[in-house]
């Protein structure tokens, strides 16, 4: 066979390689769409009432319509575009897929968001899906702005995410969004609020049976600004807060099946003319058991979209709905010993430092106990909780004496002869400028530095 022919041969085995290629993978990611549209309706309170599947050699378009699942009307309606290309070489790269997303405006909220032209979609995706399992996400959201009726207003500033995963189930995310400035008008007072520029990155290491909202890795935060003034219609004062320079890491690890986080924060604020800094909180989740909070985020998720049928069908919603219902997948936890920690939050109010810490937890709880009738009393028994406090007293006279000049001598009088029997029955010491205290719950009996107060609840 000459050098021609071998030629020939090759290039109609690298087009039949392509074709075929994109054959396969265009009827692969067809199923996989269409797959995760099922799973959708079966998580959130809409159904698909159109979808269309145009597909090509190379290329096909995925044209779905949702609509508010509510009785015996139609509710809102959605739209979602897919424009995919697929083959070996989707996207002129090596790769499964190339989809770009579009969820284009719904019609109910036309007529308040002002910077979206007709037809421009709300949120954006661009997905790449690699030969070897590999997928990358680049999501936007545009810079929006909503006006209510009220006379409300907020604007939102363009949002990105990129999340990129391996087959191995490794994940890595990362969310810049320069933030937003709303105002929220009421008949008693107004609001302003004023969110600064957030960066958020983070690295996760999933698996089949975990999902990645709660797989073990490490997460990062940068927040510059979270402001709030609170104007009241009357004469009162306004109020405001602000919290600077917020950062904060997470680092969750896992011992089989169970999770356990550890999260610190940093940042200053003012709290009116008051100064806030150096604040330092570290916090601890501890023995997450795994399959169990899995199952609580799940069932959570069902009520969340009842909730959310029952907001967009109706109107009226009842946030307390559920709640025996989500205890009882919580308690799922116990026969695991959880335990939830503050370990330290030390801050300085106008120079004066303080310092507080606490943790929660059960021990010895079994299976039989959360299925009993009787948790309530188990739980006093075999539920823990330790905490303590060392606060300047300058701490407490900001907060009970009043600033008006006329009420500071009453409420200084009042708020002495307070610490004073608190000292005097020792459940405060007195350590110069500072009150400390600690508590203590241990089988039923609460105890403040080391003296018992109240009875003692449940068995030993």
């Amino acid at each position: 066979m000459n050098k021609i022919a071998v030629g020939a041969v090759g290039a109609v085995a690298v087009v039949g390689a392509v074709i075929g290629g994109a054959a396969w993978s265009g009827q692969a990611t067809q199923k996989h769409l269409e797959a995760e549209m099922a799973r959708f309706e079966t998580q959130l309170p809409f159904k698909v009432t159109q979808a269309q599947y145009d597909k090509k050699l190379f290329s096909a378009t995925y044209t779905v319509v949702l609509q508010g699942a509510c009785e015996g009307e139609d509710g809102p309606s959605l739209s979602l575009v897919h424009r995919i290309q697929h083959g070996p070489l989707a996207g002129g790269r090596l790769g499964w897929a190339v989809v770009e997303t579009e969820l284009l405006m719904p019609d109910v909220l036309a007529t308040n968001l002002k910077d979206l032209p007709a037809g421009q979609p709300l949120v954006h995706a661009r997905t790449v899906r690699g030969l070897l399992g590999g997928i990358e996400s680049r999501i936007k959201v545009p810079a929006l702005t909503f006006s209510s009726e009220e006379g409300g207003q907020l604007k939102f500033q363009e949002m990105a995410l990129t999340l990129s995963g391996s087959a191995q189930g490794a994940m890595s995310y990362e969310l810049a969004w320069p933030g937003l400035s709303a105002t929220l008008p009421t008949p008693s007072a107004s609001a302003e609020l004023q969110v600064g520029a957030l960066s958020l990155r983070g690295q996760l290491q999933s698996d089949p049976e975990t999902p990645w909202m709660v797989a073990p890795g490490k997460t990062s935060l940068e927040w510059k600004q979270f402001e709030v003034t609170t104007k009241p219609t009357g004469a009162s004062k306004p109020t405001h807060v602000l919290f600077t320079d917020i950062r904060a890491t997470g680092d969750a690890t896992r011992d089989k099946d169970l999770l356990s986080k550890v999260t610190h924060l940093q940042a200053q604020g003012m709290v009116n003319a008051v100064k806030v800094s150096n604040i330092d909180m570290k916090a601890a989740l501890k023995r997450v058991h795994l399959p169990s909070y899995v199952q609580l985020m799940q069932e959570a998720q069902s009520r969340y979209a009842q909730f959310l049928q029952q907001a967009m069908c109706h109107g009226d919603v009842n946030p307390m709905e559920n709640t025996e219902a989500a205890m009882a997948s919580l308690n799922g936890l116990l026969p695991h010993n959880p335990e939830m920690s503050l370990d330290k939050l030390a801050m300085e109010i106008d120079g004066q430092a303080g310092e507080l810490s606490y943790a929660v937890g059960t021990q010895g709880v079994t299976a039989d106990d959360v299925a009993g009738p009787d948790l309530r009393t188990v739980l006093f028994a075999k539920a823990y909780a330790s905490g303590q406090a060392k606060l300047p007293m300058a701490w407490l006279e900001k907060l009970a004496i009043d600033p008006q000049p006329e009420r500071q001598t009453q409420d200084r009088a009042m708020l002495d002869a307070m610490v004073s029997q608190a000292v005097d029955a020792g459940y405060v010491v007195r350590e110069g400028a500072l009150l400390r205290s600690e508590f203590k719950l241990d089988k039923g009996q609460l105890l403040v530095n080391g003296k018992p107060i109240g009875p003692q609840l449940g068995a030993r």
